[in-house]
C-alpha cells in the first residue's frame, strides 16, 4: 500500500514549538512576548507571560524551561548572559532563523557547556537544519547530564528512527558500501542520494536487508523510548513508535501489543487506532477487528484520510464493495491528489468485474502523477483480467521501470509468463521479487504452481509450504490432500 502518512513516522521534531503549528492560536503570542521581555531583562513580565502559556497549554515544554530559565537566574544558578542568549536563541527559532539560533546557543554553551536544556534546544536546531547527527550528539549531551531527560530521549529515538534502514524502501546497496564502506552510514540518511550512488557503482541489482556496516538504529531508537516511558513521559506517543518500528522489523505481534499499550495509555490517541488496524487486517486478516479500529479513529476525527482508505481496503477484503466505494470516495472529496484512494477503487470495480469503471479511475491516479507506477501495476491488472497480456506485460514493464523496488510488479509480471508456459522468464521475475521481499508469499505460490507445472512436486511443496509459513496455506492444503506433499 502506498503511504499516506507516514504511519511512518514522524519527524524528530513533531512536539516542538513551529509557527505553522500554532498560527492563530493566541498563546502564540503570549510565548513571543514572553521572549521579547527576557531578551530585554524585564523578567517579572517575561514569567507573567509564560506562564500565561500553560494555562492554554499546560504540557508545552518550552514555556516551562524558559520558566525555569528564570528561576536559575534568579538563583545565580546560571549568569545573566547566558539567559539573554539562551531567550534569543529561542526567539530565532520561532521565526525559523535557525542559523542565528545556533549562534546564540553556541554562545550560551561557551559561556555554560554544563547548562543541560542549551544542548537540547540546539539539537532540536539542529534536526530543523537537517543535520541528524549533530541533533543526536547533543540530544546525547543533555541526556549524559541529565539522565532522566525524557523529551530527549524522545527526540533522540525519532532522529534514530530517521537514520535507520528502512525495509520497504532500501536500495541495493550491499555492493556499494562494500566497496566505500566509510559511507555506510550516509546512505541511511537519504534514500535518494543512496540510490544515486548504487547506480554509479552498478550496485543497483542486490537490495539491502541488513549489513554489518550499518548501524541498527532501531535497537537505538527502542531504547530511547523505553526509557522515555521509564520516565512517564509522552507515553503513548513512545509506544506508538516503539510499535512502529516492531512492524518494520516484523515482528508484528510485539507491534499490536505496544499500540495496544498507547491505545490504554490514551484512549484518544488516533493514529495508534490506525496503526493497529492496519496490522489487523493485512497481517492477521482479521478485518472486523481492524474496522473497529478505524471506527474509533474516525469518531475522533471523521475527515482523517488514512483511516477512511484503511477501513475501505477492509470493506473490499470483506467483500462489502459499495462500503469501500463510499469511504474511498470520501478520501478523494477530502483531497482529490490522493492517487491511493483512485488505485483503490479501481481495485473494488476490478472485483466487481466493471473493467471500465476501474480503468476510469486509473486514469485519473495517472492524470495526477503519471509517474505512479502502482497506477500502472493497476492498469496491467486490468488488461489481465481481460486476457491481453500484450498490454499487460508493458505497463508491468513500465511499471518496473518507474519503480525497480516494487516486488509485486514482477510478481504479477511472473504470472503472466507462467501461464503461458515461459517458465524461466517467470522464475527469474520471481527470484527477482523474493529478493526484494523475501516475506512475499504470493511470489512463493506462484513458484510452487510453476514447479507443479514443470512436474516437480518436491520443489512445489518447498514453495508452497514457505508460502503458508508466510500466513498462504491454501495450495499448500490442497497439495497436501491430493498427496502431492508429505
Amino acid at each position: 500500500m502506498q503511504t499516506l502518512r507516514r504511519i511512518s513516522l514522524i519527524i524528530c521534531g513533531s512536539f516542538l514549538i513551529c509557527t505553522a503549528c500554532y498560527a492563530n492560536n493566541h498563546f502564540e503570542k503570549s510565548y513571543e512576548n514572553g521572549l521579547r521581555f527576557a531578551i530585554n531583562e524585564k523578567w517579572d513580565e517575561a514569567d507573567k507571560e509564560f506562564k500565561t502559556v500553560l494555562k492554554v497549554k499546560p504540557f508545552f515544554m518550552y514555556a516551562k524551561e524558559c520558566i525555569k530559565c528564570i528561576e536559575n537566574l534568579r538563583d545565580n544558578k546560571i549568569r545573566k548572559d547566558t539567559a539573554i542568549h539562551v531567550f534569543k536563541g529561542l526567539l530565532f527559532f520561532q521565526q525559523k532563523l535557525f542559523g542565528e539560533a545556533l549562534t546564540e546557543y553556541n554562545k550560551a554553551i561557551f559561556i555554560n557547556s554544563n547548562y543541560t536544556i542549551i544542548y537540547f534546544f540546539r539539537g532540536n536546531t539542529f534536526k530543523e537544519k537537517k543535520l541528524i547527527d549533530k541533533a543526536i550528539e547533543d540530544y546525547s549531551k543533555a541526556i549524559a547530564t541529565n539522565p532522566n531527560f525524557g523529551e530527549a530521549y524522545y527526540a533522540r529515538g525519532l532522529c534514530f528512527v530517521k537514520k535507520r534502514t528502512f525495509k520497504n524502501d532500501s536500495l541495493g546497496l550491499v555492493k556499494a558500501i562494500r566497496k566505500n564502506p566509510k559511507r555506510a552510514e550516509s546512505f541511511t540518511v537519504k534514500s535518494g542520494a543512496a540510490e544515486s550512488f548504487a547506480v554509479k557503482n552498478g550496485a543497483y541489482e542486490e537490495r539491502l536487508v541488513h549489513d554489518k556496516a550499518i548501524i541498527d538504529y532501531n535497537d537505538l531508537a527502542i531504547n530511547d523510548f523505553k526509557s522515555t516511558i521509564k520516565n512517564n513521559l509522552m507515553v503513548a506517543e513512545s509506544y506508538n513508535q516503539l510499535g512502529l518500528i516492531y512492524q518494520d522489523k516484523d515482528d508484528y505481534l510485539s507491534a499490536i501489543t505496544n499500540f495496544t499499550d498507547a491505545i490504554t495509555t490514551d484512549n484518544e490517541f488516533l493514529d495508534a487506532y490506525v496503526n493497529r488496524g492496519i496490522l489487523y487486517a493485512k497481517v492477521k486478516g482479521l478485518h472486523a477487528n481492524a474496522i473497529s479500529d478505524f471506527n474509533k479513529a474516525l469518531r475522533i476525527d471523521p475527515k482523517n484520510i488514512d483511516a477512511l482508505n484503511s477501513r475501505g481496503i477492509s470493506f473490499l477484503g470483506t467483500g462489502k464493495y459499495d462500503l469501500a466505494i463510499n469511504d474511498f470516495m470520501s478520501v478523494v472529496d477530502i483531497n482529490p491528489k490522493i492517487n491511493e484512494a483512485y488505485t483503490n477503487l479501481a481495485e473494488v470495480y476490478r472485483a466487481k468485474r466493471e473493467s471500465g469503471k476501474a480503468m476510469m479511475y486509473v486514469d485519473k491516479a495517472l492524470k495526477n502523477d503519471s509517474a505512479d507506477d502502482i497506477a500502472y501495476g493497476m492498469k496491467a491488472k486490468i488488461f489481465m483480467d481481460q486476457g491481453n497480456d500484450d498490454l499487460a506485460i508493458k505497463n508491468f514493464n513500465h511499471a518496473i521501470n518507474l519503480n525497480k523496488m516494487r516486488e509485486v510488479h514482477y510478481v504479477h509480471l511472473a504470472i503472466i509468463y507462467g501461464r503461458n508456459r515461459k517458465l524461466d522468464e517467470s522464475f527469474k521475475l520471481l527470484d527477482t521479487a523474493i529478493q526484494i521481499n523475501p516475506n512475499n508469499s504470493l511470489a512463493f505460490v506462484i513458484k510452487g504452481i510453476n514447479y507443479s507445472m514443470s512436474g516437480d512436486n518436491i520443489k512445489a511443496c518447498k514453495n508452497y509450504k514457505r508460502a503458508c509459513e508466510l500466513g498462504d496455506c491454501g495450495n499448500y492444503k490442497i497439495a497436501k490432500a491430493r498427496g502431492e506433499c508429505k
